[in-house]
This record gives structure tokens, sequence and C-alpha cells, in this order.
């Protein structure tokens, strides 16, 4: 019976090898619209209710749901009026400078599947700042002087990592965020409860014949 437990355990360390290793399925929209409809009910942090000036360099910003944070000391990230060449739709915004060491990280307080924001500057002038969902890298180009930047994931993120790299200033407003699906069973999942059943059959097989 000993083996037994062996093949049984060697079949739980394969199970959760080929889980962590697995890659999540990501889809970008460039369109608010598209973006909504895909993801269905979502909540919209629109930033009006903080006040203007209020920083999130160095020390996180608890906006709700979840924290905002350049991850910097100096002064590169902050609530901004409703004015200026980085204003999306005349209220206050979020306004950030990302560079080499230097990034902004939405960090929310429990897992969601999706995630998109009004943006303005952001890599207009090509690949300046690119993004990444829990360490996993998010398909991003250069986007016009306005836009919209979102995705959606087949597996639960809890940070949105805006990773800095040639200098890029620009704004943001009206994060939204939702789960577009439930859970989805892991890959190798029915891989495991095979082997358990397999383990089972000979087990009783051998017990049957003793």
């Amino acid at each position: 019976m000993k083996f037994y437990w062996q093949v049984l355990a060697c079949a739980l360390i394969s199970t959760l090898a080929n889980v962590a290793v697995q890659a999540a399925t990501i889809t970008t929209y460039s369109n608010r619209t598209a973006f909504d409809l895909a993801v269905g009910p979502s909540v919209v942090e629109t930033l009006n209710d903080f006040t203007v000036g209020t920083s999130f360099s160095g020390t996180p910003l608890d906006v709700g749901d979840l924290t905002l944070l350049v991850t910097t000391s100096e002064p590169a990230g902050f609530i901004a009026d409703g004015s200026g060449l980085l204003n999306i739709d005349g209220t206050p915004f979020g306004s950030v400078n990302t560079q080499s060491s230097r990034d902004m990280v939405f960090t929310f307080h429990a897992p969601t599947l999706a995630f998109g924001l009004d943006v303005r500057n952001l890599n207009d002038l090509g690949v300046r700042t690119t993004v990444e969902a829990d360490g996993q890298s998010v398909p991003i180009g250069a986007l016009p002087d306005a836009a919209f930047f979102g995705f959606s994931s087949d597996m639960e993120f809890t940070e949105v990592r805006f990773v800095g790299g040639i200098a890029d200033t620009w704004g943001f407003d009206n994060i939204t965020y939702a789960s577009v699906d439930p859970i989805p069973i892991p890959a190798a999942l029915p891989l495991f409860i095979s082997a358990i059943a397999s383990i089972g059959f000979v087990g009783w097989r051998s017990t049957r014949a003793t």
C-alpha cells in the first residue's frame, strides 16, 4: 500500500506544478464599449471624491476596492484637478510619471478578472510603459493621445503594474474592474482525478486478490 501512496504523492506534486506554471489567457480592449459588453457588470472608480493634490507616491492611496501607488517617494503620482493636458473628462484624475525603476501599481483588495481605464498621453509617442497582471505580461502598444486601455483574464489577479521604461507622463481616470467568469478549473485537475481513480482501482484489485 505504501507504493500507492507514493504514486498519489507524485500525482499531486505534478498537478500542483502544472497549475503553478499555467499562464492566463488575456484579451485586451482599446474600446470601452467593447470592454463593457465583454465584462458585463463592473465597478467604476472616478476619483471624484478625493482631494486634489493627494499623493500616491511612495505611500499607497486607498480608493475603495483598490489602492494606487507610484513606487517612489518622489512626487510622481497625485490626484489632479480636471484641467491641463492630461485631463480626461474635466473631473479629478490620476497624474503619474513612470520611468525606469518607477512603476504605477493598482492593487485590488480582492481578486478580479478584468481591468480598464481611460488614459491620456500613455505611450502616445511609442511604447515607453509596459503592463503586467500579477507578473504576467499584458500586451500594450502605442496609444493615441486619448485612449481606453483594458483587458480581461481567465485567471484571477490582484495587481496591475504599469512598468516604467522611458519617462512617460500620463493621466488616468474611470478605473473599471469586474469579475467576468467563474474561476476556471485548472487544466491539470482532470489528470489528477484520473490518477486518484486509477490508484484506487489498483488498490481495490490488490485487496480483493488477497
